[in-house]
């Protein structure tokens, strides 16, 4: 299913950033309807530095279904985020580690709930996909499809459901991929 972004200003990818420290996060951020539908413009990226415009809800070793974007990478939820409303506070330093995942135009879900995908506008001006009112990430230390090296980091992050809740602790009691 196509999500419009009809509300969504158009926005360049922007490049990941490679910092390695993670910092406290803060930050305000305004929510800004996405909208549903389709506006017959070309998929534009969701994520930094990526082409595609695809989530999908996805098998997760050790977490069971969980969002993944077009590549398979893990997408997580900070619990210092907010869902009502939705708000970023993961910004700077700790938005280098946590890249969000920004709309910048249509994007599609697959096994995702449309109706629970939006935007919000974030403190740095960019467009943040939400899902459930959640704020996505990617975890920069994930360095291959189906890792999930985030999942339980600090006690804050998670790997996010497709309904936007958090995934299930894993099994071994660390992370999902083993580290």
């Amino acid at each position: 299913m196509k999500i419009s972004g009809s509300k969504v200003p158009a926005l360049a990818a922007i490049a990941f950033a490679a910092a390695l420290s993670a910092a406290a996060c803060g930050g305000d951020a305004a929510p800004r309807a996405g909208g549903s539908g389709d506006s017959g413009e070309a998929p534009a990226s969701f994520q930094p530095g990526h082409e595609s415009s695809l989530m999908h809800a996805r098998e997760v070793a050790g977490l069971g279904s969980v969002i993944t974007d077009h590549e398979g990478y893990t997408l997580y939820r900070f619990d210092k985020d907010t869902a009502k409303p939705a708000k970023s506070n993961c910004v700077d330093a700790c938005a280098a580690q946590w890249p969000p995942v920004l709309a910048n135009g249509n994007f599609q879900v697959e096994g995702i709930d449309p109706a629970l995908v939006n935007t919000i506008l974030r403190a740095d001006g960019e467009q943040q996909v939400t899902v459930g009112g959640w704020p996505l990430y990617r975890f920069a230390k994930d360095a291959r499809p189906g890792e999930s090296n985030g999942h339980g980091k600090g006690g804050t992050w998670h790997a996010a459901t497709p309904d936007g809740k958090k995934a299930a602790a894993p099994a071994n009691g660390g992370n999902a991929s083993g580290n």
